[in-house]
């Protein structure tokens, strides 16, 4: 897991996790689009920005587990990350929220540049 692109999408959950969104802004191009589990159109950078500070305002307790992943890998052509990990929060009526997050980039020049997130909110089993 030393991979360097592996390593930026490791900081991309550091910022998250620590609601540091000048950071984590930092790490996407200008041009992102990205798509949420169930988008049909891309959304661009601020509208990314904005929907991930309003998912941690609505759930400020919501942390993405990174050690360890689940798993995270770079592709053979350095270009993309899978990233799939468990995050927890609390929801606003106190029930306790456990949910896998699945996180595919395309990276340019150290950032990401394109972005699709897949939200697992029923149990698999994991070997």
């Amino acid at each position: 897991m030393s991979s360097s692109l592996v390593e930026r999408m490791r900081a991309v959950d550091v910022a998250w996790n620590a609601r540091r969104w000048d950071e984590y802004r930092a790490l996407f191009t200008p041009d992102f689009c990205g798509w949420m589990d169930a988008d049909t159109e891309p959304h661009n950078l601020d509208e990314h920005l904005r929907r991930g500070q309003a998912f941690c305002a609505e759930y400020p307790d919501n942390q993405i587990h990174i050690d360890p992943y689940i798993q995270i890998f770079e592709d053979a052509t350095g270009t993309h990350t899978c990233s799939i990990a468990l995050t927890t929060s609390t929801a606003p009526t106190g029930e306790k929220i456990s949910i896998v997050l699945i996180v595919v980039c395309t990276w340019r020049d150290g950032r990401i540049c394109e972005q699709r997130e897949f939200i697992a909110t029923k149990p698999f089993p994991l070997t």
